[in-house]
C-alpha cells in the first residue's frame, strides 16, 4: 500500500516518500516494533480525511487539496539510503525517510552531506542522542553526524529534549548544539520558540529529523522510548509546518512503535506530520 498522497510517477515527482523498515541501531526492547512502522503509517494515512478549502468540505482525496507531486518509492535497505539520498537531491526533489529507528538519520544524512551543501539539522526528539563512546552507537545520532564536513552544528538545534544523560550534557555544550526544552515552550511561547530556530539556522538549508518520543506520550504514545513531559500534538505540527518555510531539504520520522500505540494516535499523527510538511512546502 502507497502513502494516501502518492499521486505521481517518479521522474515527475517533487517529493519522494520512502520507508526504511530497519531497528539494527536500537538496544531498546521495543526495538523490534519500529521497524514495522513504515507500512503501519502508509495504512492509517489512507484513513485520512483532509479539508478541501474550494470545496468547503472534508475529502478522503487528496486530489486539489495537496499541489505536489508525490511518489512513494517503497522500503528500502538502510544501508542503500546514501545513494538513494543522493539521487534524490540531486534530481532537485525532497526526500521525506519513514523509519526505522533513529540511526536511519545517520545515513540519510550522509548523502545530504555529499550534495555539498551547508546544513542545519533540527532535531526533534526527547534525548539527546549525543553519546559519543564507542562501545554506544544507539544515543550517539549526533556525534556520527557531526563528523560530516557539510554538518553546520553551530547553525542547528535540538528541539523537545528532556531526558539528558551527564555525558549528553557536556557534550551538547562542547559542540555548541543549542537546545529548546518543551519548558522553554511553555515559558516563552511557541512563536518565539520558532523565531529562535529560524535566527540559529540563518541561511543554511535545513533537515528535520523527528524521533516520535519528542511528543508527549498522552499524545504519541506508540514510540520505542516514551518520555513524559513532551510537546503537545498542536506545539509539534506548528513547529514543523513552520520549519519546513525555512528552506527544507529533506527529512526523517522515526522511532514508531505499532504495536504500542493506542487507538492509532501516534500513526495518525505521524501520517498529519507529514501530509503538513508537504502542503507546507
Amino acid at each position: 500500500m502507497k502513502f494516501f498522497l502518492h499521486n505521481s510517477k517518479i521522474k515527475d515527482a517533487e517529493i519522494i516518500l520512502l520507508g526504511v523498515p530497519d531497528s539494527s541501531g536500537s538496544k531498546s526492547k521495543r526495538k523490534n516494533e519500529v521497524s514495522k512502522a513504515p507500512d503501519y503509517i502508509r495504512n492509517i494515512s489512507n484513513q485520512e480525511e483532509v479539508f478541501d478549502k474550494k470545496k468547503g468540505r472534508k475529502t478522503e482525496s487528496s486530489s486539489g487539496v495537496i499541489r505536489k507531486k508525490v511518489h512513494d518509492l517503497g522500503n528500502l535497505k538502510k544501508n542503500t539510503l546514501r545513494r538513494q539520498i543522493l539521487g534524490i537531491l540531486k534530481s532537485e526533489k525532497i526526500p521525506i525517510v519513514i523509519g526505522g529507528d533513529h540511526s536511519v538519520t545517520t545515513e540519510v544524512m550522509k548523502g545530504v552531506n555529499d550534495c555539498k551543501k551547508n546544513i542545519s539539522l533540527v532535531y526533534f526528539d526527547a534525548h539527546p542522542d549525543i553519546r559519543c563512546a564507542e562501545d554506544s552507537y544507539y544515543g550517539s545520532v549526533i556525534c556520527d553526524i557531526g563528523k560530516l564536513e557539510n554538518f553546520n552544528e553551530k547553525k542547528s538545534i535540538e528541539v523537545g529534549t528532556r531526558a539528558p544523560e551527564r555525558e549528553e550534557i557536556e557534550n551538547l555544550k562542547s559542540k555548541h548544539m543549542m537546545t529548546i526544552t518543551p519548558f522553554d515552550i511553555q515559558e516563552i511561547g511557541i512563536k518565539k520558540v520558532f523565531q529562535k530556530i529560524k535566527r540559529r539556522v540563518g541561511k543554511c538549508k535545513v533537515y528535520l529529523s523527528i524521533d516520535m518520543d519528542v511528543v508527549d506520550p498522552a499524545f504519541a504514545p506508540g514510540v520505542d522510548t516514551p518520555v513524559p513531559g513532551g510537546l503537545s500534538s498542536e506545539e509539534f505540527l506548528y513547529l514543523i509546518k513552520k520549519i519546513t518555510g525555512l528552506g527544507l531539504i529533506g527529512m526523517d520520522i522515526v522511532e514508531v512503535s505499532p504495536k504500542h500505540d493506542i487507538q492509532e494516535h501516534t500513526g495518525h499523527l505521524v501520517s498529519r506530520a507529514i501530509a503538513e510538511v508537504i502542503g507546507s512546502l
